[in-house]
């Protein structure tokens, strides 16, 4: 489910990013969490990295480009060698 707080519409500067998994991963930027997957966030446009962290405390980072009034959907899947992240 969708956080509240995550659903605003997207303000000039802003941009949203839905981040999409098989399982629940946390969600941070810099020191601030703001829960686990499915998630949709509200950012300042720009260069972040999303840090995505498993159950059992492994972190993946994930570089992503937020764009004014844009929308990014990430998809993480499992594969045999590892994860999958794919940006829409």
């Amino acid at each position: 489910m969708l956080t509240p707080a995550a659903v605003a519409p997207a303000e000039v500067g802003r941009g949203s990013v839905t981040i999409l998994a098989d399982y629940e991963l946390l969600v941070s930027v810099g020191k601030r969490s703001f829960g686990y997957t499915p998630i949709r966030l509200l950012m300042p446009a720009g260069r972040h990295v999303i840090l995505l962290t498993t159950a059992v405390g492994l972190p993946m980072r994930v570089p992503i480009d937020v764009r004014s009034g844009a929308h990014t959907t990430l998809r993480v899947s499992p594969y045999a060698d590892g994860l999958a992240i794919r940006a829409q």
